[in-house]
C-alpha cells in the first residue's frame, strides 16, 4: 500500500481526490419539488401517503389528446429512461386526439417535477403501480389502455400485471426483454457501451457518480451513451428536408433537459427499474391478456441497437397472438418517435388491422399527425404483411 502510494503521481493523487469529492456532491438529494411548480408547469399532481413506497412524494403527471367530455378511450402513457411525463405532449397528442384517446402520462420519481426516493432507498417496479393507483383515482379512471416507449414499457408490463382486471389493451414502442433474455442479446445488435453504462448506473455511490456527471451535460452530450439515439439526433438537426425532424428533436433534447431539472436523482434512482427482471407472473399475465382477446402491439426497428429487434422478437415468439410492427431503418432506437408510428400502434391495439393501405407518408406536416412511413406488420403464428 505504501509503495503504492509513493508511486502515485501528482496527478493521480489530484485524479484520487475528484472522485472522492465527485462521490460526496453525487450522493445528495435533488432540490424540493412544490406543487405550485408542477402546476406553473401545467402539470397535475398527486401525493403518496407516507407509509407508501418511497414514503411521502410528488408524482407529476400531464393529460393531453382527446378532451375529458370528448375522448373515447384512456390511455396510461409511460415515458422512457431521463424523460417526463411531458414528452408526450409536443410528440403524440395530435395522434392520440385523432384516434379519440385522452392521454394521461405521469413521470417517473425523480425525473422532472416528481419527487425522488429518500436516498439510500432503491426504487422497484413492483412498487410503481401504487403510485399510478393514485392517479387514476384522481382522474375517476377505471378501464384503460396502456402504452409506452423504451424503459416506460417495464413500467407499463408492470401496472398491467397489478391491474389486469382494468387494461383494455397494451402499445409498446422498442420493449425489453427480461433479463436473462437480454443478456444473451449482446450478439444480437445491443451496443456494449450502453449495456456498460446502463450496469455501472444501477451500482450504489458508483451510479450516483455517473448519473451526476451525465446531469452535468447537456442533453445531446448525453446520448453519446446509446449511440443509435446520437446518431438519429444528428440525423433530424442535419437533415432540414423533412419537415419534421426539427420539431421531433427539439421535443426530445427539450424534455430530456427537464428530466434532470432538479438533478440527478431520477438518473439513479431509475437505473435499478431497467436493470430489474419481470416480475414474478407478468409473462404469463400477458398470455392470459391476448388469449381473452385484447391486444400485445410492439415496434421494432433493424437499426435499434439500444433494445435491439430480438428483444421484441421473443414476445412474438412467447405469447401467441401478440403483433410486431417492423418500423424502416433510420431512426434506431428512436423510431417510436417518428410522427406515426404510435398511431400505428395504437389502432393496432383498437383492434384495427393496419396491414395495407394505411400509409400517410405525409413528411411535410409539421403536427406531427398522419405521418407514418412504410411499416410492416407481423402477427405470432402468421406471417409478415407490408403497409403498401
Amino acid at each position: 500500500m505504501v509503495s503504492c502510494l509513493r508511486a502515485c503521481s501528482v496527478g493521480c493523487y489530484v485524479l484520487i481526490f475528484v472522485t472522492i469529492v465527485g462521490l460526496i456532491f453525487a450522493r445528495k438529494f435533488s432540490a424540493m419539488v412544490t406543487t405550485a411548480e408542477i402546476e406553473a408547469d401545467s402539470g397535475s399532481w398527486v401525493r403518496t401517503p407516507k407509509d407508501g413506497p418511497g414514503g411521502e412524494r410528488l408524482i407529476e403527471y400531464f393529460t393531453c389528446g382527446a378532451a375529458r367530455a370528448d375522448a373515447k378511450h384512456h390511455m396510461l402513457y409511460m415515458h422512457g429512461y431521463g424523460h417526463t411525463g411531458k414528452l408526450g405532449l409536443s410528440t403524440f397528442c395530435y395522434e392520440a386526439e385523432a384516434l379519440g384517446f385522452r392521454v394521461i402520462s405521469p413521470t417517473q420519481p425523480g425525473f422532472g417535477l416528481s419527487s425522488h426516493y429518500p436516498l439510500g432507498v432503491i426504487r422497484t417496479l413492483k412498487e410503481w403501480p401504487a403510485d399510478v393507483k393514485l392517479i387514476l383515482e384522481k382522474e375517476k379512471v377505471d378501464k384503460f389502455y396502456a402504452s409506452a416507449a423504451s424503459a416506460g414499457c417495464v413500467h407499463v408490463l408492470t401496472v398491467a400485471h397489478a391491474l389486469s382486471d382494468r387494461v383494455l389493451g397494451i402499445g409498446l414502442g422498442t420493449p425489453t426483454t427480461p433479463l436473462e433474455v437480454e443478456d444473451a442479446t449482446m450478439a444480437g445488435g445491443m451496443d456494449p457501451v450502453t449495456k456498460y453504462v446502463r450496469m455501472a448506473n444501477a451500482i450504489p455511490w458508483v451510479g450516483d457518480l455517473l448519473s451526476y456527471s451525465l446531469s452535468l451535460m447537456s442533453a445531446q452530450a448525453r446520448m453519446e451513451a446509446v449511440p443509435d439515439v446520437a446518431a438519429a439526433v444528428v440525423k433530424m438537426q442535419s437533415d432540414t428536408s423533412v419537415a419534421w425532424h426539427k420539431h421531433v428533436v427539439e421535443s426530445f433534447l427539450a424534455d430530456q433537459e427537464r428530466g434532470t431539472i432538479k438533478g440527478h436523482r431520477g438518473l439513479a434512482d431509475n437505473a435499478h427499474t431497467i436493470n430489474e427482471n419481470f416480475l414474478k407472473g407478468t409473462l404469463e399475465g400477458l398470455e392470459k391478456l391476448v388469449a381473452s382477446g385484447k391486444k400485445l402491439v410492439l415496434t421494432s426497428a433493424p437499426d435499434d441497437t439500444t433494445n435491439p429487434p430480438v428483444m421484441q422478437q421473443w414476445y412474438i415468439d412467447h405469447i401467441k397472438g401478440s403483433q410486431l410492427i417492423h418500423r424502416p431503418a433510420g431512426y434506431g432506437h428512436l423510431h417510436s418517435s417518428v410522427p406515426g408510428c404510435m398511431t400505428l400502434v395504437w389502432r393496432a391495439m383498437l383492434g384495427e388491422s393496419i396491414a395495407g393501405g394505411n400509409n400517410d407518408n405525409d413528411s411535410n406536416n409539421n403536427n406531427n399527425d398522419n405521418v407514418a412511413g412504410a411499416a410492416q406488420q407481423t402477427e405470432s403464428g402468421g406471417k409478415a404483411t407490408e403497409e403498401l
